[in-house]
């Protein structure tokens, strides 16, 4: 196949544009299929299901050594000259492989696949002998298969006057880690301000910020382009932990156009940082959103859960974080009755540290789309027996095979509805740890479900 095919590369730059959506990703390993590369189209379909977090150990496994397989298989041929230079030493590694990536066997060069395509997250020096085979790697057609460099950087000023190479500008998306400032506000925003005016900010598509102070960082950013943006990370909880300021960044990137952004983490939000992000008319092409909650600022909580699900994002976004983040039965209820729950990828719904109960899990049992997910995790809320026996008579139970209920408050009367639901055939692991079954419900647990049953 011609790695430069037209087809192929407007593909692969649909991908590139929308990093967090699975469906790019998916178009391309049919369009891979049809064209005669059937072993490539694998590879993305696993890598992009092994990205969704899952606890079925078994499917992981599977997934992981198909991985691998195609991986020893194939990737002198899918990498090119870039294979020779990753068994050379070209930097020293200041990165870690996160969970769900993975290098190819004997690289010491930090590349390596993400949900299929590449990724690279350190650079060649430019008095490295390698470095002239990197960049002819670079302008072969190869590159149109490379997601995102990073590169990382101690102040803005070391990123502005770096020399970058004219091919990681425009369509290669470039990470930036790191920025770790401990000045004062005008310290921050003089910095941030070079780097939105310098030449090289062109080049950024994926932007991790880390600043002391999180609002004049932001505030230079915002007006700059940011419409080339497909990623912000910036961690407002860990600094700005004034509830107004918090209220202030998500205020101020909500009037940024942001119109290409497509996974935003900010930190712990709380419901009116929530409400000024929800304001935004450029946030259309959001897929993924992080609103797990932390020490800082209070959670969005129901009534921003209700918000959410009543906004235009609700039919945009497809991975959400909902861990802590102050959701009781009003939001799980808005949440089941929303097209965000019609939209949001499997397998794991993952609603733990929240403070749901029976009515929010009976809701959740009565969705249709409670079918689309495998794993239920309500561990740490508030869910009484209720709300267990309304899910095990509902027939959109029938895919669930975790199902956990760690300290919650169901009896013996909910252990006997789960034990005698028609629907739970799937269940290969159910926890009711630290709730207040006894023996006699551990019993009916047990004979029905073995131990995959966890009392």
């Amino acid at each position: 196949m011609d790695p430069a095919s037209p087809e192929l590369v407007a593909l692969l730059a649909a991908c590139r544009a929308r990093p967090a959506d699975d469906l790019p990703r998916l178009v391309l390993a049919d369009w891979l299929d049809e064209n005669g590369d059937p072993d490539r189209a694998e590879f993305v379909r696993v890598q992009v299901e092994l990205s969704h977090p899952t606890a079925d150990a078994k499917r992981t496994r599977e997934l992981k050594d198909a991985e691998r397989r195609l991986l020893a298989v194939n990737y002198r041929l899918w990498v090119g000259d870039l294979h020779e230079l990753a068994q050379e030493r070209l930097s020293p590694s200041v990165f870690q492989t996160p969970p769900n990536e993975v290098i190819p066997p004997g690289h010491k060069f930090p590349l390596r696949y993400v949900r299929g395509l590449l990724r690279m997250d350190y650079w060649v020096a430019p008095d490295e002998s390698t470095a002239p085979r990197v960049a002819a790697w670079l302008r072969s057609p190869h590159r149109h298969w490379l997601e995102q460099v990073g590169i990382s950087f101690g102040t803005p000023e070391e990123f502005v006057k770096a020399d970058l190479p004219d091919e990681l500008a425009g369509a290669i998306a470039l990470t930036l880690t790191a920025f770790r400032q401990e000045g004062n506000a005008a310290l921050v925003r003089e910095q941030f301000r070079l780097l939105a005016l310098s030449g090289n900010f062109a080049a950024v598509r994926s932007l991790w910020v880390y600043a002391a102070s999180a609002l004049p960082a932001v505030e230079e950013l915002a007006r700059s382009e940011v419409g080339r943006l497909v990623g912000l990370h910036l961690p407002v909880g860990a600094h700005d932990s004034r509830a107004g300021e918090a209220v202030r960044v998500a205020e101020v990137l909500a009037s940024a156009e942001f119109t290409s952004l497509s996974s935003l983490d900010i930190g712990p939000l709380s419901e009116p940082a929530l409400r000024a992000l929800l304001r935004s008319p450029y946030l259309g092409n959001l897929t993924h959103l992080n609103l797990i909650g932390g020490r800082n600022g209070s959670p969005i909580g129901d009534a921003g859960m209700v918000a959410l699900c009543g906004s235009k994002l609700a039919h945009t976004l497809r991975a959400v974080e909902f861990p802590n983040t102050g959701i009781g039965d009003a939001g799980a209820v808005a949440l089941a009755r929303s097209p965000l729950f019609a939209h949001l990828h499997g397998p794991r719904l993952n609603l733990m540290m929240n403070r749901i109960g029976d009515a929010g899990l009976t809701a959740l049992a009565e969705s249709e789309h409670l079918l689309r997910f495998s794993e239920l995790v309500l561990r740490e809320n508030q869910v009484g027996d209720d709300g267990v026996i309304a899910l095990a008579e509902s027939p959109y139970s029938a895919n669930l095979r975790y199902l956990d209920f760690w300290r919650n408050r169901i009896t013996d009367r909910g252990a006997f509805a789960l034990a005698r639901s028609p629907h739970l055939n799937s269940v290969v692991d159910l926890s009711v740890k630290e709730n207040a079954v006894t023996a006699a419900g551990a019993a009916a647990l047990h004979a029905r479900f073995g131990d995959a049953a966890k009392v």
